[in-house]
């Protein structure tokens, strides 16, 4: 399959092609050529040295640091990248990763509607966190795919990084892959297949523990493949430690449709190790995300461990305290958090991180169990007690804590730190507003006291504020 891209100079670039779900499209060149491009800027945003010398030869800087890719082929990418870098195309390496990058940002956006549950109690308080964390979250919350679950194939972590937002504890026991192990995750795989439906493709298996600490890891992403039909992304900190692995992971995800992994980079010696291990080709579909201090644009989510280290630095005096909109999250779930080892369930969501929620998501509800029948019941329990299609008489309505009110002339305007959403109403329910305001009045009380038919105030609270995430769902209960 080929297209066309054309320059500002009116050039035509043949031979761009689509890559990134089609990988038999990438002949050994063109993937070559994309990885040696991404390589490229993956040593410019993480290597101030690299970005130094680059301005003053472009040329020799490539080369001291082993780089094949011409800097003045993709000068556009590294050269006043705010003004340039969605510039039409000068060159056929330009827009060949130009293309492969649109392709891997077509795939994200669609993995939140891929990973959609069929449950329609699920699916509609999922829609509702959607808004919310938009409206909450701001920019990251449009990047958050609310994957319907996630799965910790042990205890712990054996990385212990400083800022790890969602304080994962010290390595712990792992999950074995013994014949009596295999069969139980694989009737716990149908399980979360048959509840949660085609949505189940956007699951995957980690949250606070670094997957490779499992020794058994790809076993059970091949029984995940096998049960789920979709092989799930990988995302290590430890891609230089298991080189070899690593390695044949990858493969092992090719092979099975895998679409995109990621390694967290931590530091510049990391790097440096990936680079020398894995050839430009290898990790064409492996972002590298650079979370080394030196990196452009870094900066660590204030939540967990780092949202702890902020508040020591404020308690001596070190820091100012950060606004909580400020803080933020790496949850991505909007649905089930599953332990295996512990055989725990909790339900989350993601929110700011807080002094209450300090792992930046909150808990609705949690569970245990013991086999693939026991597991069934406990989330049908758990989508049947807290997803809510609808607002019902004795509900207490009130706004989001962190909306703030305004009245308007045909209604009234509420705002986060992120999003202003103005509310129209019709004669007769002027006081609406003020009502839901003071929180003290159930759904009920509230259509009882309107100029309207009730119905027609139950019908606007939940289609223009409800449905909308504009109305307070927060748990009562604490993180745990």
């Amino acid at each position: 399959m080929k297209n066309t891209s054309t320059s500002e100079t009116g050039e035509k670039h043949q031979d761009i092609r689509q890559i990134f779900r089609q990988r038999e499209n990438a002949d050994a060149e063109y993937r070559n050529d994309i990885g040696q491009t991404k390589r490229f800027l993956e040593r410019f945003v993480a290597d101030p040295a690299f970005r130094e010398a680059l301005s003053d030869d472009p040329a020799e800087a490539a080369q001291r640091w082993g780089l094949q890719c011409d800097p003045e082929e993709i000068r556009q990418f590294w050269e006043a990248p705010g003004r340039n870098l969605c510039a039409p195309a000068k060159t056929l390496a330009v827009a060949r990763y130009r293309a492969y990058v649109e392709e891997k940002g077509a795939f994200i956006t669609s993995y939140r509607g891929m990973a959609r549950p069929e449950e329609a109690r699920w699916q509609a308080w999922r829609d509702r966190q959607i808004f919310r964390c938009e409206s909450h979250l701001g920019p990251k919350g449009h990047l958050l795919v609310h994957a319907p679950f996630c799965i910790e194939l042990g205890k712990g972590c054996s990385l212990g990084c400083w800022f790890c937002a969602v304080s994962s504890e010290k390595l712990g026991e792992q999950l074995a892959y013994t014949p009596d192990q295999a069969r139980w995750w694989r009737e716990c795989l149908e399980v979360l297949q048959e509840v949660t439906g085609e949505g189940a493709r956007g699951g995957y298996c980690y949250w606070s523990n670094d997957p490779l600490d499992n020794p058994d890891y790809e076993q059970f992403m091949v029984d995940f493949h096998d049960i789920i039909d979709f092989f799930p992304q990988t995302t290590t900190a430890q891609a230089d430690r298991h080189i070899d692995r690593v390695r044949n992971l990858l493969k092992l995800a090719e092979e099975k449709g895998g679409v995109i992994d990621r390694f967290s980079v931590l530091t510049l010696p990391q790097l440096n190790r990936i680079h020398e291990a894995f050839d430009p080709a290898e990790l064409a579909f492996v972002e590298c995300v650079p979370q080394n201090k030196e990196a452009l644009g870094a900066g660590y989510v204030v939540a967990g461990r780092a949202l702890e280290r902020a508040k020591r630095r404020v308690a001596q005096g070190k820091a100012e305290p950060t606004p909580e909109h400020e803080n933020s999250t790496i949850a991505c779930v909007s649905g089930f958090y599953l332990n295996m080892v512990d055989r725990r369930v909790q339900l989350i969501t993601p929110c700011n991180a807080s002094d209450r929620w300090p792992l930046g998501h909150w808990l609705l509800d949690e569970g245990t169990f013991t086999d693939a029948s026991s597991l069934r019941r406990l989330l049908k329990r758990m989508i049947a007690d807290n997803m809510k299609v609808s607002l019902s008489a004795d509900d207490e309505v009130a706004f989001r804590s962190d909306l703030s009110y305004e009245a308007a002339e045909q209604g009234f305007e509420v705002t986060s730190a992120f999003r202003r959403h103005t509310v129209k109403l019709p004669e007769g329910l002027g006081a609406l507003g003020e009502a839901i305001l003071s929180g003290r009045h159930t759904m009920a009380e509230l259509a009882m006291g309107t100029e309207r038919p009730m119905e027609e105030t139950f019908y606007l609270v939940q289609n223009l504020l409800y449905d909308r995430g504009l109305l307070n769902e927060e748990p009562v209960r604490s993180e745990l």
